[in-house]
Order: structure tokens, then sequence, then C-alpha cells
């Protein structure tokens, strides 16, 4: 069996690359196993004062688990939590420091942070929770189910204020506006489907031949880009419903200015779009990518891949910038350093902190035994997460 384990670092805060601070390395445990036929998912929250994480764990040992860590020194501050001892399948952390969790016990829960108090137990469902988000101003919370429903929850008074009947499966995401006044889910009968969130009432549906793995809307709230198991992801005119492009691939993702997306995960290439939708393909890698993220100021695309190298892209023209290559592990996930130009990259045992611009490796962080299966940054930017075995130090 794994014995995961989650390592915390404190990360140089940069100011235009100068550091600033940086503190010492901390140790704190987690599982990352597989049961069933699905693996079991090791989630990492932070706190909105940085000052916490939460890892929502799901193992032989402890199914739907959370425990609550002091990220300055690693200690654990609690775990509790339970979904009638099922999985956790979707967390989320208010800025009002409320936990909510989505299970295979068909509820949602909502948790007091520092006290793991369960608050309310939101139920209704008749099947597992896939996927919950949080409103824009963090008062509602929006349910995605296998029962085929999606439900608006009051997160103070953990009442259902819509049930939203339309989709004929499965329902496996759900996206607020960035106004919050309309939501969109999409399920496994292939339909994607926009709600008006305060009558409940259906605005229009919009679909796929097969079915419709992730939704998201554009930062302007005008467009909203759909991903399917049928192979393409779909960009739809919000107001009018018509289908603006389609696009290879199942993965997809929106430029910080929203006028631009990429979609081609899982392939050797990626494309991207701008709002003409003339593609611009970046070929380079010679192997399946498994990542590819926006820079904070949207003027680069950072892809990794299995060929063991990471390229830097133009946003506009597509030129490849930067390739590293030959360093151990660097095919994994991209995170950045918020407003800055710092990525971390790494995730199959070695994680790296360097630039896009210029290229520079600031650090390098090892591990035995190619142990680290992931990482995440803190939202201001000051500590870095690295999880994976307890072999990884």
């Amino acid at each position: 069996m794994l014995s995961p384990c989650l390592f915390t670092f404190s990360v140089p805060r940069f100011c235009s690359g100068r550091i600033i601070s940086s503190l010492s390395t901390i140790y704190v445990r987690v599982s990352n196993e597989y049961l069933y036929d699905r693996p079991l998912r090791v989630d990492v929250a932070w706190s909105p004062d940085d000052l916490r994480l939460a890892t929502v764990v799901n193992s032989t040992e402890a199914i739907g688990r959370i425990e609550i860590w002091d990220a300055a020194t690693g200690d654990k501050i609690a775990t509790w939590g339970s979904h009638n001892d099922q999985q956790i399948w979707a967390a989320d952390w208010s800025a009002d420091d409320l936990i909510i969790t989505g299970g295979a016990d068909n509820t949602v829960r909502i948790w007091q942070a520092d006290t793991g108090e369960e608050v309310q137990t939101l139920a209704g469902h008749s099947g597992e929770v896939h996927d919950i988000t949080l409103s824009p101003d963090g008062v509602f919370v929006a349910s995605a189910s296998a029962d085929t429903t999606v439900r608006i929850w009051d997160v103070l008074t953990g009442e259902a204020l819509q049930v939203l009947l339309g989709h004929l499966g499965a329902v496996n995401s759900v996206d607020w506006s960035p106004d919050g006044s309309r939501l969109i889910s999409g399920g496994d009968d292939g339909l994607a489907i926009i709600w008006e969130t305060a009558s409940g009432k259906i605005i229009r549906a919009i679909g796929h031949t097969d079915a419709v793995l992730a939704v998201e809307w554009s930062p302007d709230g005008m467009l909203v880009a759909t991903a399917s198991a049928d192979g393409t992801s779909r960009v739809w005119d919000v107001l009018s419903g018509a289908l603006v492009s389609t696009i290879p691939g199942k993965s997809l993702a929106w430029s910080p200015d929203g006028n631009r997306l990429i979609a081609g995960l899982g392939v050797a290439s990626l494309r991207m779009w701008d709002m003409s939708w003339r593609p611009v393909r970046l070929v380079g890698h010679n192997g399946d990518l498994t990542d590819a993220k926006w820079s904070p100021d949207g003027t680069r695309l950072v892809t990794t891949s299995f060929d063991n190298t990471v390229r830097v892209w133009d946003a506009v023209s597509g030129e490849n910038l930067v390739v590293r290559s030959n360093n151990p592990g660097d095919g994994g996930e991209i995170d950045f350093i918020p407003g800055s130009d710092w990525a971390v990259t790494g995730g199959f045992g070695t994680t790296y902190l360097w630039n896009i611009k210029s290229g520079e490796e600031r650090f390098v962080f090892p591990s035995r035994d190619d142990g680290v299966i992931g990482h995440a940054v803190s939202p201001d930017g000051s500590r870095l997460v690295l999880f994976g075995d307890e072999n990884s130090q």
C-alpha cells in the first residue's frame, strides 16, 4: 500500500524576479490509492488566508476524510468529515471559511473549517454528486449529480432553492456565469444546458454527440465552451445559442482575457484559436501533451508532454519561444506563481521553479524514487505543495 506524503515548501515571493523571503520545508502525510475502478483523488485546497491547507482523501483506510493542516508548520490541525464512509468527489473552500464537499452518498455537506463542525447536510439528490461550484459571491452552491439534476442551494441556510430538470443522464460538470445570473451544466446525455439561476428555467440546450465532460464560461460571459467524449470542444454564443466553432480536442481553457481558447490535451499537438477562429497549431512536442496553462498575463502558453519537455509559446503567433529538455520529471503539471513569470513544472519525481521568459531555473526540488505526483501553489504565491508517496524526500 502506498503511504503518500504532502510536502510544503516555502517558495520565494517575487517582485520583478527578486527574492523577498523564504522559509523551510515541512512534511505532512496524505493518501493516494486506487480503489475499485477509479483513482482515489487527492484534492488540495488553500484557505482564503493562505494559512491552512485542506486535503480531501479517499483511501481504503479512511474513505471521504478531510484533513486540515497548518501551512507554516505542517502540523495536522484536524481530521474530520465523512460522507457516510463514501468517496468525496468535489470540494471547495469559501471566503467565509466554510469547506463544501460533494460525495458518493448523494449529499452536499458544509463544514466549519476551523472546528470541523458539520454546519449543513444538503440532502435531496438521489445519485452521486459529481461536481460542486460556488457562485461568484459565495452565497450559493450548485451541485451536479448522477441523478440527472442540478441543484442550487443557499450556503447559509442549506435550503434547496432550485432543482434544475432537463438532463436525461448523469450530470458531470457545472459552472456559474461570471455575473452569477446563469449556470451551464454538461451531462452524459450529450447536452449542455444554460439555466437562469433565479427562476430555474432553461434558457437553451446545446450539445454534442457524446457525453459532455466539461463546461466553462468565457471571462466576459458572452461565450461558453463545452468539451465532449465525442472528441470535440465547441464554442457557443450565449445570447443566440449559435455554434461559433467546433474544435478538435476533449479539453479546453480560456485565456485570461477571454480572447483565445486552447484545446487538444492527450495528443502531441495543441491548437489555439483567437476570436476569428482560425487555428494556430503548436507543433514541436513528440509525445502526448500532459498539461497546458496560460501565463498570468495571457501573453504566453506553457505546455508539458510525455516527451519530457516543456515548451513556452507566444500566445498570439504560436511561435515556440523556450524549450526545456532533459529534465527528469518535467513532463508533469504546470502551476504559476501569481502575478509573475515564474512557473512550477514537474510531477513525475522532480519539480522545478523557472522563468518562462528567460528560461532561468531558480530551484529544483528532487525526490527519491519518482514519488512526487503533483503540486499546487498557494494563492499568494508564498508556498508550494508537493504531494506523493512517503519515499519522496
